[in-house]
């Protein structure tokens, strides 16, 4: 299992790996890298709570165009003005082709990320998926859960991490740099 939620954080193996590749995979073909959301919204009843959640959309936002994406995706207006002043130095970076970057099968799959699973943690996945696969049919793709905007995905994240125990994990075997189902394997 994963640790909590918070503590899965794009810096984590993984999501860096991943992020790496799709760099890489996007300005190979000239096809813009697009960042993903933050979650940290704007908190209007609570300046103190407003600017460290907007010191962490900052902090993500260069993180992304640090990392060689072109653009990013951000999930309420007030946040766009951030993004634009990190995003704001060209049109894109097709020019950071990454070609160094080897990223294989394993790195997308070590899930070894430090941090710790809690009853609230477990509790905030059950909520989350729960709330998200509710809001796939009664809202609209983004929803609040606490202080965060979560998407669908969320759900499928929050559930994953509840539904896959590391002992029960292999329902695939990693052979080479293919996944093969367990039972074209035995």
């Amino acid at each position: 299992m994963l640790p909590d939620r918070k503590d899965v954080t794009m810096e984590v193996g993984f999501m860096d790996a991943y992020v790496r590749l799709l760099i890489q995979t996007c300005h190979k073909r000239k096809v813009a890298a697009m960042g993903g959301m933050s979650t940290a919204i704007p908190i209007k009843e609570d300046p103190k709570a407003n600017e460290i959640a907007m010191a962490k959309v900052r902090a993500d936002k260069s993180r992304e165009v640090t990392a060689g994406h072109d653009g990013t995706w951000v999930a309420h207006p007030p946040i766009c003005s951030i993004a634009m002043d990190v995003f704001n130095d060209g049109p894109n970076q097709y020019h950071v082709l990454r070609s160094q970057v080897v990223v294989a099968a394993r790195d997308l799959l070590d899930t070894s990320v430090k941090g710790s699973i809690t009853e609230d943690g477990v509790k905030g996945n059950v909520s989350a998926a729960l709330e998200t696969k509710n809001s796939l049919f009664t809202r609209p793709p983004s929803l609040l859960i606490g202080s965060k905007q979560c998407v669908s995905e969320t759900g499928l994240h929050s559930h994953c991490s509840l539904s896959f125990p590391r002992s029960e994990s292999p329902k695939y075997t990693l052979i080479g740099e293919e996944f093969q189902s367990a039972e074209r394997t035995s």
